[in-house]
């Protein structure tokens, strides 16, 4: 497992000619969907990059400067926050790299950075454009630059995976803090390291005061344990760790599993590997070590949080790191051709695809999606539409519906003003949030109320539904237009 100090050879050529696939399926999977959450996503990023306050003027349950980062690329391109997971992959990409370069050749690094990462985070699980792809990204980075003695830039990347991703950042400062395991050195570089973290958290913090953003904040952090607890027990399982894990495993079978249980064994050769040879293997018990706690960091993270298919995404990082040990696990001695056949099968199996056919089938349907998503980017949703057909210069508004809006905020024209943080509650939503929603649009114009809505009074939260309901009927006038209904005060 000794590090070959090599430099590119021929043999990256074929690295190359690998990632090529590769790349166009991270190319045409990338563009985020307006369906779902992704028209949340779209939604908090035009109203942040139109001047309004996170969380106090546009609620949402995200970390803070996920949607930043949305708003800063509309601010270049209206198109880009569409393609924000080609800034994302490619910085997990170059985490892997630096990682395994730290511990193997330059050829084997960058089929682990170019091909393996890539491949394994676009997997079966994954959902372009959402959160865990930056948080997955943001760890690998942070590690790498950490393993690559950029100990500063990597404590500062660590700093920001707090605001980007709360709950892989707990990940990511347990695999810093490994460093004080390992001599002088890398004790001085880690604490350099946590110093920057700090720094960048306090800064992140100031700035947030300074925008008001902090009341907020906090306040979305405890409703996302009210919110976590209320939608594990809406669909039947025990409000526990154990509920959690057991709806994760009502959710996915088979492939995932199979991924999940080569990293442990991966993880345990690793460290036996190097363990045997501490003293001159050190560099491998490291990666091996980062193996391990983002093992049972994810594990952890998804028993106190896993709601939704798409949050297993969380072992993206492990399996990515069980790739890179395996890569060198393999004796260095092996010709290059050899380690590529056997890295490729395991990265498959990392992968979570399960068989060849699924691969394929997937490959093929890209294609119309990504066609199908780029028209979508100029698409006009009608929540919008309706609103611009208001015959009021300036007017505020409110929208009761749930994640079916497809970014309509972006599209509303100008004196248009949101009048309600709230614009997507669920069945399981909290209490308060309807009695904030009743409580709000006593202020307001004009109502869009999506049928999703009206369906509320028949489910969990009739009794905070109704009111909302009742004072619309009683208030407004209602025209209905397909599943909207635009309201105007009488």
């Amino acid at each position: 497992m000794n590090r070959v100090k090599a430099s590119f050879t021929w043999w990256s050529v074929l690295t190359l000619a690998l990632a090529v696939p590769v790349w166009v399926m991270v190319f045409r999977g990338s563009v985020l969907g307006r369906e779902v959450d992704g028209g949340i996503f779209l939604s908090i990023s035009d109203g942040l990059a139109n001047g309004l306050n996170r969380y106090t003027d546009l609620w949402d349950n995200k970390d803070p400067f996920f949607g930043v980062f949305m708003a800063g690329a509309s601010h270049i391109s209206p198109t880009l926050p569409f393609f924000m997971d080609l800034l994302w992959i490619p910085l997990a990409a170059l985490g892997a790299f630096l990682i395994a370069r730290s511990v193997t050749s330059d050829d084997r690094a960058l089929f682990l950075g170019l091909v393996a990462t890539p491949f394994i985070i676009v997997g079966p699980a994954y959902v372009a454009g959402w959160a865990n792809t930056p948080g997955t990204s943001l760890a690998l980075l942070g590690w790498g630059l950490l393993a690559a003695r950029r100990w500063v830039l990597g404590g500062l990347v660590i700093g920001l995976l707090f605001f980007v991703k709360i709950t892989v950042w707990p990940i990511a400062l347990l695999g810093l803090l490994l460093f004080f395991l390992f001599g002088s050195e890398k004790r001085r570089g880690a604490v350099r390291a946590l110093v920057a973290m700090v720094i960048m958290m306090l800064v992140s913090f100031a700035i947030m005061l300074v925008l008001g953003w902090l009341p907020g904040y906090f306040d979305m952090i405890g409703q996302n344990q009210a919110y976590s607890k209320a939608v594990i027990v809406y669909f039947g399982f025990e409000d526990s760790p154990l509920g959690h894990i057991e709806k994760l495993r009502t959710d996915w079978t088979g492939a995932i599993w199979i991924a999940v249980a080569l990293a442990v064994i991966l993880a345990v050769v690793g460290l036996g590997v190097s363990l045997l040879d501490r003293s001159r293997r050190r560099g491998e018990l490291i990666v091996s070590s980062y193996l391990i706690v983002a093992l049972v960091g994810s594990i952890g993270a998804l028993a106190l949080t896993y709601l939704w298919p798409h949050h297993v995404q969380a072992f993206s990082l492990p399996l990515v790191l069980a790739a890179v040990v395996a890569g060198v696990v393999i004796p260095n001695r092996w010709w290059f051709i050899a380690w590529l056949g056997i890295l490729t099968l395991i990265t498959f199996v990392l992968s979570g695809w399960g068989s060849i056919s699924t691969l394929t089938e997937h490959y093929s349907a890209l294609a119309d999606q990504f066609v199908n998503r780029q028209a979508a980017i100029t698409l006009e949703p009608l929540d919008a539409t309706l609103l611009n057909s208001v015959p009021r210069a300036e007017f505020t508004f409110a929208r009761l519906g749930t994640n079916d809006d497809q970014g309509f905020l972006g599209s509303v024209r100008d004196g248009a003003t949101l009048g309600c943080p709230r614009f997507h509650d669920y069945d399981f939503s909290p209490t308060a949030a309807f009695a904030e929603q009743l409580e709000c649009i006593q202020g307001v114009d004009v109502i869009v109320k999506t049928t999703n809505f009206d369906v509320f009074a028949n489910g969990m939260n009739a009794g905070n539904v109704q009111p909302i309901l009742d004072y619309v009927n009683a208030n407004f006038d209602c025209l209905t237009i397909n599943d909207r209904q635009l309201c105007t005060r009488k």
